[in-house]
Order: structure tokens, then C-alpha cells, then sequence
């Protein structure tokens, strides 16, 4: 069997048999382990990582596949990093996916405190130069002034949007109905003045899952408004279920997970696009920010979920995995 298609995901990928001896490791897996890991045994690459040995051989037993979300690998040199694991049995071997968080800790940007703080004091000086230039307008109204107050606002207005990116990851977790949530997402989206029907395709039977509302609203709204623009779009179908056999691996707590698909029959994602549309500021539309689908992603993190998208040009999926409420 080929492995070759490993290649072309930008996430570190390793096969391995029922031994758990590595037949199979992407370029990147090399990147990341500093190392040659074809041949070695798992044991002896994740041997600082007891519960995630654990892991695989669970998985390899029982067949059911498994997220580790944010799980805290610590590599031969006892340095930790954080990733998110996803472990899959396919015929008679493993596939492990680990996704280094570009996003650390829970979907916020590295050095969230360091983002924060810059952007509080930057703020001070802004309020200063906005008042001035105020007071200046009305003693000598010219294009200079008008200037100056117009990209004061400007940067005022990147500022308040850094601080919002540093707040992703605070999450008050309580159990929300995700219909209602979608339901909400729908009666939002359809504000818009474009006629695209939206199809609601849910499983009633799902129980709660475990996040907080206006977030996961943030998380679906984005998806639809996104699905929207695409070109050609003339229908999205909103979808729901429980992923049987999937668990999502928290603090040591175990979750049963549900699905959200967001479907829509646009003409897809062009390829260059593949492998950095979650990262920000990468946008395939005409005056994209590039924003929203990084947001996504980081809310996403931020619930202990994963995000994917498949696409052709037949149209797009965007997946949402969610732990379900325990």
C-alpha cells in the first residue's frame, strides 16, 4: 500500500503495525522528531508518553479512533509541546495525525498576555491623539485633521480586534443545545440580502454538547457567512450527528463527540489555499481579512474540538468535531 497521500497534509503523520513498529512517517514527522523514525519502534519515540502508548494500543484493540486535544507530548529531550493527536486504525495498521498548534493553549495566539498587554497600552497614546486632534478640528477644521482622527479610529479599530483575538480561549463551559444554536445561526444568516436556502438536516436524538453559546453562534455564523460568499452557491445544508466510536480526550476525562457539517455546492477552495486556510490573513476572496476561518479554528481549540474541510468543485464541507456534554 502507497502512503504517499501523507504527504500532502500539513500535519505529522505516522503508520504503524501491530507491533507498533513505525512502517510509515511523513516528511514532517521528520521535521518534527529531529530524526529518522522509520523502523523505530512507538515505544521507544513516545516512551515519555505513557497515555498515549495507551492510546494506540486501545485504539488498535477495539477499532474506535481517538482525538487527544491539546495533549502535552513530551519528546526524547523532555521538551513538551502541546498538539492535538488524532489516532485511527485503518485494515490492520495505525495512523497517527498530530497537528502542532499553531494556535497555543487552547486556540489563542502565542503570547496571548504579551498581545494584551501591548494592545492596552497602546490605547493610551490613541485616546490622547484622538482628543487632540478633536480639539485641533475645531480650532482649524482641515484634510490633515480629519486625517489624523480617521486613522487614529482606524488603528483604534485593529487594536480592539487584536484584543478580541486574545480572548478566544476563555470558554464558560455549560451544557448548550446545538440545534438552538444552529437555529440562531440560521435566523442570523438569513439577514443577509443574497437568497440562498439554507437545509437543516439534524439528529434530534443528540444530547447537549459543552461549550459556550455565543461562541459556538461565533463558530457557525462564520462557517455560513463563509459558505455564502462563495461563488456559485445556491444551497447549504446544515447538518448534525453523533460520531460513534470517536472520544475526545480532556484533563484526563473522557467525551463522547457529535459532528457538525456546514455543506455547500459552490465551485470549492482552490488548492494553494489547502494547507493555510485556517492560519490568518489567508483569504481567497477579494478583500478578505482572512480572519474568519482562523477564528474559527481557534474557537474550535478552544472547545477541545478539531475543525477539517474537504472540497471539490462540487462544493465545500467544513467539519466540526464538539465534545458532547458528559
Amino acid at each position: 500500500m502507497s502512503y504517499d497521500i501523507l504527504e500532502e497534509i500539513d500535519k505529522i503523520a505516522l503508520v504503524v503495525d501491530k507491533e507498533l513498529n513505525i512502517v510509515y512517517a511523513n516528511n514532517k514527522s521528520y521535521m518534527f522528531f529531529n530524526s529518522e523514525v522509520d523502523s523505530t519502534n512507538l515505544n521507544k519515540l513516545f516512551e515519555n508518553n505513557l497515555n498515549l502508548i495507551k492510546s494506540c494500543n486501545t485504539v488498535m484493540q477495539n477499532n474506535n479512533p481517538i482525538l487527544l486535544s491539546e495533549y502535552n507530548f513530551v519528546n526524547l529531550n523532555n521538551i513538551i509541546t502541546q498538539i492535538d493527536i488524532y489516532i485511527a486504525k485503518y485494515q490492520d495498521k495505525l495512523i497517527i495525525s498530530m497537528n502542532e498548534n499553531l494556535l497555543n493553549k487552547r486556540g489563542t495566539v502565542a503570547n496571548k498576555n504579551l498581545f494584551a498587554m501591548i494592545a492596552h497600552e497602546i490605547k493610551n497614546p490613541l485616546s490622547a491623539i484622538s482628543g487632540a486632534s478633536q480639539l485641533l478640528e475645531k480650532n482649524n477644521k482641515n484634510k490633515l485633521t480629519d486625517l489624523i482622527i480617521n486613522e487614529t479610529n482606524r488603528i483604534a479599530k485593529l487594536v480592539n480586534e487584536l484584543e478580541d483575538i486574545t480572548q478566544l480561549n476563555n470558554v464558560n463551559f455549560s451544557a448548550v443545545n446545538i440545534h438552538e444554536v444552529l437555529d440562531k445561526v440560521e435566523l442570523l444568516s438569513n439577514l443577509d440580502e443574497n437568497n440562498i436556502n439554507i437545509e437543516k438536516q439534524y439528529d434530534p436524538s443528540l444530547p447537549s454538547v459543552w461549550g459556550e453559546e455565543d461562541k459556538l453562534i461565533q463558530i457557525f455564523l462564520n462557517l455560513v457567512k463563509n459558505a455564502r460568499e462563495v461563488d456559485s452557491v445556491s444551497k447549504i445544508i446544515i447538518k448534525t450527528y453523533y460520531l460513534s466510536g470517536v472520544k475526545i480526550n480532556i484533563n484526563d476525562k473522557t467525551y463522547k463527540a457529535l459532528c457538525v457539517d456546514i455543506i455547500d455546492n459552490g465551485s470549492g477552495i482552490a488548492q494553494e489555499y489547502h494547507s493555510k486556510i485556517f492560519i490568518p490573513h489567508q483569504s481567497s476572496k477579494k478583500d478578505g481579512k482572512g480572519l474568519g476561518l482562523a477564528i474559527v479554528s481557534m474557537l474550535v481549540l478552544a472547545h477541545y474540538g478539531k475543525v477539517t474541510f474537504s472540497t471539490s468543485n462540487k462544493g465545500t464541507v467544513f467539519s466540526v468535531i464538539l465534545p458532547l456534554e458528559a
